[in-house]
């Protein structure tokens, strides 16, 4: 059952993957076309946040990996806040909104969706089910049958109200009536 859990989950786990890796492609296309055209016109402005920012955005790839570094505890978000903010306050806010959209929404809605896949899975099947309730079913006619057998004191196969009323009195029967 566990395997098959794991197994079922497997889709949802791709699929997450794929939407993580969409999510990631398009917002590094967006800041690696924006440190394009910022690279071009501060060449030489700032030798050492220059070089950072075209190690950080230098393709997409790799724009791909800083991001997800920032948002999975690779690289502090500051860092890469830093490099960005040069480029201008409109991108500051939407790599702002990244960082809170990424780790508010996609990671709680991914593990949402996978977990509830995995515990769907993990159900019991209709036949399952009803196997189980045959099973119990069978244990609690045993249990009636014993109870019978020990309110039958002369071991006629009938019960009358004298062996009634004394097994009515006997608390060990009345507890297993109760349970």
């Amino acid at each position: 059952v566990m395997m098959g859990c794991i197994y079922a989950s497997f889709v949802s786990l791709f699929w997450s993957f794929v939407l993580t890796g969409f999510i990631l492609y398009v917002f590094s296309l967006f800041f690696v076309q924006q440190m394009t055209v910022t690279l071009a016109e501060t060449e030489g402005v700032d030798d050492a946040l220059w070089a950072l920012q075209r190690e950080s955005f230098r393709s997409v790839q790799r724009g791909i990996l800083t991001l997800m570094q920032c948002t999975m505890g690779g690289v502090d978000w500051d860092t890469v806040y830093r490099l960005i903010e040069p480029m201008g306050n409109m991108y500051v806010m939407v790599f702002i909104f990244y960082i809170a959209f990424f780790n508010f929404a996609v990671f709680n809605i991914l593990t949402g969706i996978f977990v509830e896949n995995a515990l769907k899975h993990c159900r019991p099947d209709a036949e399952e089910m009803e196997l189980e309730r045959q099973l119990k079913k069978c244990a609690e006619l045993r249990e009636l049958e014993l109870i019978a057998e020990a309110m039958d004191l002369d071991g006629s196969g009938n019960i009358n109200r004298e062996e009634f009323l004394a097994a009515a009195q006997n608390e060990e029967l009345v507890a297993r009536f109760v349970d």
